[in-house]
């Protein structure tokens, strides 16, 4: 939450105990059961106070403010209000008011005993305290083995105004506070005591009050206790996460990254550093390309590749767009075409939309280094700067859609555009290999790799064992051996930065790896046939290789063939990062497939694709929910294939006359909600 600095004044001559952090803990008025204080003293001899309680009219009213501890007293000069902010998914950090409210002062007599005055409106008052709670290695008298390191304030960043409070105690118990606010901006407290269950706090119950009335009128008997709804978090050392499911309408359920304010005490804390995460996007690289799912007969020859995928997890039902930038632009914000634009090669990303580097920085700040290296395509030449109006920290690489010649290009650094000579894909694996050895921090890398992207060309001979002439003529007869040559050159210099990283970087990095959309026409193989691979929405179009492999990949070695768009890349490598997102906008994280104890299921997949070069252009799209697969053309023509038993698309179900007339009713709705 929002706390200000403020230094002590004049303390009152009446306390007999020493304020340190024996006094944390929650502290009431019994005269005034149903409201009371949070106190939090810091090693530094800060100290924040949080106090629940209500206004005139009944309603649920917080402050908080901070001071320094001098002798045996908290002077608080500026109690804060605060208000505005609406719950939940409204939240706007912008709308929080924090009002002046007033004065406090805290005093200690005992170890179990204080006095809190106050001013708040005009009015002054006091009240006499006694300790609810004392928290686990903070006890006066005989101090346990360490504070618990779940103790403190926490918040997400996205939500800065409001917060929790937690207080780990005895029998491996908390008591939480969420200080927050309701639907129409008014404030607002949830409380409950939760139990540890494994790594997480689990609270089955918490509780909203309403009304009692602030000041000498205030009745305990008037306060009146709601269910609220049930927490679960899972805290480590400085970040956590927050599960809610209110019984109430108006809050919901959700989903919050915490990260903490405060520490009390001392604890002991060990978690292991963040994962890096290595997401390295293949150009034009489909299944008939990568060796792992046995489809043709002459696959690229990639050993690094393949011996990743094979500790790895290997999808089996991944989808792309059957075109280069709605593919990128699906990863980078999470959502369909339909919905940013970006339908065809070439259609420029609006930077009002919320990239994936900006999500993982505005939850996580300063918890992640980023970079995007290598092919962009998400604007023109013309706007260099484009990638950093997204909230990429760093760009080098391609801006546009490709390279007219793999050994002389333009080179796009952080806006700053220069020609450049050597091999593309190794020059964008010397500029990665750079990178990362700069990094000090946890880092996110995408690595887009122009490579096997056209032009069809004889990679440096030390990069693969075929022997090929080069010549124009032979590339132009036979593209094929070429196309396959720039892939296994991709897997050399892939391969490379592997090597490139310490044995300590290398196991704690997660490997995402892709293609964009299918193998070019020219040199689709079977059971791909021309008209079925790239830039067509059929299965050798759309369909693409994926795996991942690293830290957290508990299912090795295997196949997954849960249903996968690329829009799921986004809530899945801000998950691995550490932000507490499962679902957002049209991606579906798939993070728990990865261990198999936590699954949510994608129920269809979906693909589009826009035709701006045609007069008038064309729309069509594709949908399938695993077992059926829907395609409308541009002319608004229907093809079903049960693509469960016909993987590769070759009875048409509409055409033969034995299509269901429900199951298509059921996949046009899919797309009529997409959309909408």
């Amino acid at each position: 939450m929002v706390l200000l600095q403020v230094s002590a004044g004049v303390v009152p001559a009446v306390a007999q105990a020493t304020a340190d952090v024996s006094k944390s803990g929650a502290w009431y008025d019994p005269a005034h059961d149903g409201e009371g204080f949070l106190v939090e003293i810091l090693a530094d001899g800060n100290a924040v106070v949080y106090w629940f309680t209500y206004d005139e009219a009944g309603n649920q009213r917080w402050f908080t403010g901070t001071g320094e501890t001098i002798g045996s007293g908290i002077e608080i000069k500026q109690l804060l209000a605060g208000s505005g902010a609406k719950f939940g998914d409204q939240f706007d950090p912008g709308d929080v008011v924090l009002a002046a409210a007033g004065t406090l002062f805290l005093s200690w007599s005992t170890c179990d005993n204080s006095l809190a005055t106050y001013t708040v409106d005009g009015v002054d008052g006091s009240q006499e305290l006694i300790r609810i709670t004392t928290l686990v290695g903070l006890e006066c008298d005989s101090p346990g083995p360490g504070a618990s390191p779940v103790s403190g304030s926490w918040f997400d960043h996205t939500h800065n105004g409001e917060g929790l409070v937690i207080q780990a105690l005895d029998d491996y118990q908390s008591l939480v506070y969420w200080f927050s606010y309701d639907d129409l901006g008014y404030p607002a407290w949830f409380f409950g005591v939760g139990s540890l269950d494994g790594e997480a706090i689990i609270v089955d119950e918490t509780f909203v009050t309403s009304g009692a009335s602030f000041g000498e009128g205030f009745e305990p008997a008037d306060v009146q206790v709601t269910p609220w709804g049930s927490l679960a978090i899972e805290l480590g050392c400085e970040t956590g996460k927050l599960d809610y499911a209110s019984d109430l309408e108006a809050y919901g359920m959700g989903k919050q990254t915490l990260s903490r304010i405060t520490k009390l005490g001392e604890p002991l804390c060990y978690e292991p550093d963040p994962p890096n995460i290595l997401l390295v996007i293949a150009d034009d690289l489909g299944l008939d390309s990568f060796a792992k799912y046995d489809l043709s007969e002459n696959p690229p020859h990639t050993p690094r590749l393949d011996e990743l995928a094979d500790q790895g997890l290997l999808f089996v039902n991944a989808w792309a767009n059957p075109t280069c930038s709605p593919t990128r632009a699906s990863i980078l914000t999470g959502k369909f075409g339909v919905r940013t634009g970006v339908l065809a090669p070439g259609n420029v990303l609006d930077t009002g939309e919320k990239s994936l580097h900006s999500f993982i920085s505005e939850h996580l700040p300063g918890r992640y280094s980023d970079a995007v290296i290598g092919k962009w395509h998400l604007a023109p030449n013309s706007n260099p700067d484009h990638p950093a109006d997204m909230g990429v920290s760093h760009f080098a690489g391609i801006l546009g859609g490709g390279v007219s010649s793999y050994e002389n290009w333009e080179l796009t650094v952080d806006g700053q555009q220069f020609n450049q000579t050597e091999y593309a894909t190794s020059k964008l694996v010397d500029l990665a290999v750079d990178w990362v050895a700069e990094q000090e921090t946890p880092w996110f890398l995408w690595l887009a790799l122009n490579a096997p992207h056209t032009p069809f060309h004889l990679p440096p001979t030390e990069l693969h064992d075929r022997v090929l002439s080069g010549s124009a003529q032979d590339i132009e007869d036979n593209p094929l051996p070429y196309y396959l040559a720039s892939v296994e050159a991709m897997d050399t210099e892939f391969g490379r930065l592997l090597d490139s990283m310490d044995q300590e970087t290398r196991e704690n990095t997660i490997v995402i790896f892709i293609g964009d959309n299918g193998t070019p026409n020219q040199v689709a193989q079977d059971p791909f046939s021309r008209r079925k691979a790239k830039g067509s929405l059929y299965q050798g179009g759309v369909q693409v290789p994926m795996f991942i492999y690293g830290p957290g990949v508990e299912r090795r070695g295997q196949q997954e063939s849960a249903l996968t768009n690329t829009t799921d890349l986004f809530p899945t490598i801000a998950s691995l990062a550490g932000v507490n997102v499962s679902v957002i906008n049209d991606g579906i994280s798939f993070a728990g497939l990865l261990d198999g104890e936590h699954e949510i299921a994608r129920p269809y997949q979906y693909s589009e694709q826009i035709d701006d070069r045609a007069d008038p252009e064309f729309y069509e799209w594709t949908v399938s929910d695993g077992d059926y697969k829907l395609i409308e053309s541009e002319l608004g023509d229907l093809e079903l294939y049960r693509v469960s038993i016909d993987p590769f698309e070759a009875d048409d179900l509409v055409a033969n006359g034995t299509a269901p007339v429900d199951i298509i009713n059921d996949l046009q709705l899919v797309v009529e909600l997409i959309q909408k």
